[in-house]
């Protein structure tokens, strides 16, 4: 009778073992989005230029203390994280070379003590003032020279300004030399310099080459302009809420974390726009359709939209393996001549009445984007989003009349869909819009350049307008305009590309190939685990021996992604990602496999409860009760 005790007890341990092995599969692959959430770092250097007071200690805990995790957000066409990525910034804190703080201060001095023309009518000071590139350039060499080029780098200035009253111009210092060579002109270049919102800080341009200029500058002595919207609306900024030399140290230290970390958050982890329709193509044609209000061939003399500009900013992007590369084609459309343009427009035109504006007149976008999709073949005839050649229309619309004040919606010169872009485009240079910065703002609606070149930005790899953001409390899109000035819309004209939208385009694709991958890995699991045993499975995948042996390949890839990824190394990253999703491809490869020697899970109802666990319940079951009779009767007996 011992025997049969023992050998029940023995029993009831291996079935004990197979439910418990059963359940750890279950544990670990019903917590995949934990397991092998993707995680990559985000390394941010800041250097400090002529702050011999501050402590560098203090300003490193402020700024690694900070909620420095984040998790990157699609705003379109709903709010949607990716849970499945992590982004982490990690700060390290530096003094500048006593010679940058020279040549600095030397030629911001030079500058400022030079005769200017500043006007005396009104009480409020009028700052003077200073072409960006006084500072820039000396940063720029600093960066070429000394810079950490596999990180970020934030040069946060406290100069020597005599006490002057300055900000800083968005036009260069051969636009304030023009004005003194050529009297002539001298208005004309005054009332050009006076038309962009003055600035504090800058943002860099990008490069084509391996070398980016990925940095940052802000002169905390400078002044700068209430700027925002103008009636209504969120995001505006105001100077005292920007680091500043009339505030206390301490003061300044939180201010100064505060603008390095929303900074980071805005340049360098945007959230995405949307997931572009244009996906995996190999050959992109963005197609320019010009639709004239006059003859085609009929030129005016003021028209200044710049294809060949957006031509060589774009090519600024670098392609990803399996990119071949990017065509750009212009044609030619009279409203005259095509009875589809002229009606789409006629649909499309709206009036708006409001008491202070009277009656204006606008094209409604989404009315636009419905019958150009409707009539698309028309003028897209070879357009297939099928195949690998992705095409992208831009239909701008060019008014050549003189009064015709037209725009997209009452406020945009272009508008970005995930299969074409619309813009528009009339004679008037000064067009006033819903934004101010210290004045009432106006655009040049005669030039939509750097609008179109935004929108197609938006349309094929997901860029986001820098002042859209996720409030935290609220989980909505809300605005903030701190980067909206320093060759960033609206507050800046400029046509060039920034560091921070062309390292975006590269990782939103990565970000994109990432998650897809994870969600196949993790559909996978979940089939194994729900279909099938890992032992089952192991037995047609032998170089896999154990699930610890996948998990493990599973995080090494990762991170060896997250590392190059970190380092801006996009294509070793691509590379290594590959492995990620052959991974995926194999492992369904050999699913495939296992189910046509055994069982097809897609033509066998699956069962509504599994059978080893029952069997192995009733045995433990039975056991127990055979075991606790014997032991009752031998009770009873004594």
């Amino acid at each position: 009778m011992k025997k049969l005790i023992v050998v029940i007890l023995f029993i009831y341990i291996i079935i004990h073992q197979v439910l418990s092995v059963n359940n750890d599969n279950q544990n670990i692959t019903g917590t995949f989005d934990d397991v092998f959430k993707f995680q990559h770092s985000i390394y941010i250097d800041v250097v400090l230029v002529g702050f011999d007071d501050i402590d560098t200690e203090e300003l490193d805990k402020l700024l690694n203390n900070l909620d420095n995790y984040n998790i990157p957000t699609i705003l379109n066409p709903t709010i949607q994280p990716i849970n499945l990525i992590n982004q982490k910034y990690i700060y390290k804190i530096s003094q500048s070379s006593s010679n940058l703080i020279k040549k600095l201060n030397e030629d911001l001095l030079e500058f400022l003590h030079r005769p200017h023309d500043i006007s005396k009518s009104s009480s409020i000071p009028t700052p003077v003032l200073v072409p960006f590139d006084i500072v820039d350039r000396h940063i720029k060499d600093e960066f070429k020279i000394h810079g950490n080029h596999l990180s970020y780098t934030f040069y946060i200035l406290k100069l020597d300004n005599d006490n002057r009253f300055y900000s800083y111009s968005q036009l260069n210092s051969s636009y304030f030399e023009m004005q003194h060579s050529s009297p002539y002109h001298a208005e004309e270049v005054a009332d050009e310099i006076n038309r962009y919102c003055t600035v504090k800080f800058w943002q860099a341009i990008s490069t084509p080459d391996e070398l980016k200029n990925r940095y940052v500058w802000i002169d905390i002595g400078a002044d700068i302009p209430l700027y925002g919207p103008l009636t209504k609306g969120s995001g505006s900024i105001l100077g005292d809420s920007l680091p500043n030399t009339r505030k206390g140290l301490t003061r300044n230290s939180l201010e100064l974390s505060r603008f390095i970390y929303h900074s980071s958050k805005q340049l360098l982890t945007p959230p995405i726009y949307r997931v572009p329709q244009s996906l995996g193509w190999e050959r992109l044609e963005i197609q320019l359709i010009m639709l004239h209000d006059h003859k085609v061939g009929q030129l005016e003399v003021s028209e200044k939209f710049d294809w060949m500009e957006i031509q060589r900013q774009i090519k600024k992007i670098q392609l990803l393996p399996g990119q071949e590369k990017i065509e750009f084609t212009r044609r030619e459309v009279s409203l005259l001549d095509n009875v589809y343009a002229a009606q789409i427009k006629r649909l499309a035109l709206k009036n708006h009445h409001s008491f202070s504006k009277g009656t204006q007149q606008y094209l409604d976008s989404d009315e636009l984007h419905t019958w150009f999709k409707h009539h698309m073949k028309r003028f897209v005839p070879d357009l297939d989003h099928k195949g690998s050649h992705f095409i992208l229309p831009v239909f701008l619309f060019d008014i050549s009349y003189m009064g015709d004040i037209l725009l997209l919606d009452r406020q945009h010169q272009s508008v970005s869909y995930d299969d074409m872009v619309i813009g528009i485009q009339t004679q008037e240079t000064r067009v006033r819009v819903d934004y101010r910065c210290n004045k009432s703002l106006s655009i040049d609606s005669s030039d939509a350049t750097q609008s179109i070149l935004q929108s197609i930005l938006q349309s094929i790899w997901g860029i986001a307008p820098v002042h859209q953001m996720i409030s935290k409390s609220s989980n909505l899109i809300e605005n903030n305009y701190l980067w909206s000035v320093s060759n960033s819309p609206p507050f800046s004209r400029s046509k060039e590309l920034t560091f921070s939208q062309t390292d975006a385009t590269m990782r939103n694709y990565l970000y994109f190939e990432i998650v897809s991958s994870l969600e196949s890995l993790k559909f996978i699991y979940n089939h194994i685990r729900e279909d099938e045993t890992w032992e089952s499975f192991m037995e047609f995948n032998p170089e896999l021996q154990s699930i610890k042996e996948l998990n493990t390949l599973i995080h090494q890839t990762l991170f060896d992604i997250a590392k190059y990824l970190s380092f801006h190394q996009e294509i070793a990253a691509h590379q290594k990602l590959k492995t990620l999703q052959e991974l995926a491809q194999n492992m369904t490869t050999v699913i495939h496999k296992s189910h046509n020697t055994q069982h097809s899970f897609l033509e066998c109802e699956k069962p509504t409860f599994n059978y080893i666990e029952a069997t192995c319940i009733i045995i433990s079951t039975l056991s127990i009760a055979v075991l606790s009779m014997f032991l009752l009767k031998r009770y009873l007996r004594i």
